[in-house]
């Protein structure tokens, strides 16, 4: 079942170098994802000699590689037949177990692959959006990261965030609006 799957999946090696290449731009040379050979299938090496070596990541790196390949296949299409989708992209917490430095580059690369294009339009007098995905929910425990995430540009956080606070309470949960400035 998976090897007649995979036939769908459109640009598979592309995927992989782009993951490859993020990997080496955030400092991670001993990483990558190869092609087993003689199957379809591809193993998470490191090493020069590409050792698999799944059992030998740390929490971080593991959960690193998970958030490029997520981040990757909501890019593509993944079937030759269909056309794309907008999308409604969920991450939670998606920097657990990464260092500072790292958390700084997944901020990065998510910004990049899902915030929309913010231009203002002097004729028309307002911003003009352009989204990359419908919705993006990004839910995290991390102070730090939250503020990574949220648009530097007040006037794009006015057009383009909402920022909450979501809290337990003693019969459930509960959500508050929050701002950027308190």
């Amino acid at each position: 079942i998976i090897t007649e799957q995979q036939t769908k999946i459109v640009n598979i090696e592309d995927s992989i170098k782009h993951i490859n290449n993020l990997l080496l731009d955030m400092g991670i040379a001993d990483i990558s994802i190869e092609k087993v050979e003689d199957e379809e299938m591809y193993a998470i090496a490191r090493g020069e000699d590409k050792q698999v070596s799944f059992k030998t990541l740390s929490e971080g790196e593991r959960t690193m590689i998970s958030v490029l390949y997520f981040i990757e296949t909501c890019q593509g299409l993944l079937d030759k037949d269909t056309a794309q989708k907008r999308r409604i992209i969920v991450l939670d917490d998606p920097v657990s177990s990464l260092s500072t430095q790292y958390l700084f580059a997944i901020g990065r690369i998510i910004s990049n692959a899902f915030y929309p294009d913010v231009k203002f339009d002097a004729k028309l007098e307002q911003y003009v959006i352009t989204p990359k995905v419908e919705q993006l929910f990004i839910l995290t425990h991390s102070l730090y990261f939250l503020y990574e995430m949220t648009m530097m540009k007040k006037e794009h956080r006015d057009v383009c965030q909402k920022l909450f606070r979501v809290y337990k309470i003693a019969n459930g949960s509960a959500i508050d609006i929050m701002h950027y400035e308190n």
